[in-house]
């Protein structure tokens, strides 16, 4: 089980940023709030990543692109979805 969370919007189809992260769903949650405006925090889930993508994010914001390993269900850096397709 993944150790690592990213907060994206709850709405598959419009995954185009990573909000905030943290070592459990929660936390990632709350760095979201920390980042957005108002209201938009409802429309957040938190999902597992590797700790590859967690500590990109950490460190560099949300990259252009990312990936989702569909064997491992969490999502990952593009170049992990690359190894893994």
């Amino acid at each position: 089980m993944s150790q690592f969370f990213v907060a994206v919007s709850a709405d598959k189809n419009n995954q185009t940023a990573i909000y905030g992260v943290g070592r459990t769903e929660a936390v990632a949650l709350k760095d979201a709030r920390d980042w957005v405006d108002e209201g938009v925090e409802d429309g957040l889930v938190a999902e597992p990543c590797t700790e590859a993508l967690y500590d990109y994010v950490r460190y560099n914001g949300t990259p252009g692109s990312w990936g989702y390993d569909k064997i491992r269900r969490l999502h990952c850096t593009t170049a992990e979805a690359e190894q893994n397709s």
